[in-house]
């Protein structure tokens, strides 16, 4: 039967470790891009909302 020595465990230990840490910062990138995109969509829609032609517009097209 197949035993792990110590330099077995501690490599498959390293690279466990390795392996979460590559995923969480992959993650915590996803997330702030999200966030960053979000963030972005918000403030034009904020900006869109604000500008008065715009809302000239919609109300021309609502009379209409």
């Amino acid at each position: 039967m197949y035993s792990l020595t110590g330099a077995d465990r501690t490599y498959r230990l390293i690279a466990g470790v390795f392996i979460l840490l590559v995923a969480v910062f992959s993650l915590t990138d996803v997330l702030q891009v999200l966030a960053l995109a979000s963030a972005g969509l918000l403030l034009t829609t904020a900006i869109i909302n604000s500008c008065p032609l715009v809302e000239l517009q919609v109300r021309s097209a609502d009379a209409a």
